[in-house]
């Protein structure tokens, strides 16, 4: 039981993603419908990370996912960007209710460096954990 939300400035549409996926794991498998059936549980949506609406909607999507997929309100965020914006998608997604209110577990992934320093990791924890 999972689903993946996709998000970035690029607008696709889910088909779009899902080729891509498909495309992705060509050599892992030779049955279409089995690369099909994984593939459909991907999902795409361009997102503004400052843009509270964004989050709103995104909170409506992974609420209407976790019905279809029976995911029991378990989140994973990962985030690949640069290191300025961790705290503001920490913040909103809890701010605008993205983050799982029905006893699933909320977990945010961070790629790329973790501050520039002590300092500035230091300040990012506070941040981070403000939220999660």
């Amino acid at each position: 039981h999972f689903a993946l939300v996709g998000l970035s400035r690029k607008a696709l549409t889910d088909e779009e993603f899902r080729a891509k996926i498909i495309e992705s794991i060509s050599s892992e498998t030779d049955d279409k419908a089995q690369a099909e059936e994984f593939a459909s549980h991907f999902y795409w949506k361009s997102h503004d990370v400052t843009n509270t609406d964004h989050y709103k909607e995104l909170g409506k999507i992974a609420d209407e996912l976790d019905q279809k997929y029976e995911t029991d309100g378990n989140r994973i965020f990962y985030v690949s960007m640069a290191p300025r914006f961790f705290g503001i998608v920490a913040k909103n997604l809890k701010k605008q209710g993205v983050l799982s209110t029905n006893g699933g577990f909320n977990r945010l992934v961070i790629e790329k460096p973790f501050g520039r320093d002590y300092a500035s990791a230091k300040e990012l924890n506070d941040e981070l954990t403000s939220a999660f």
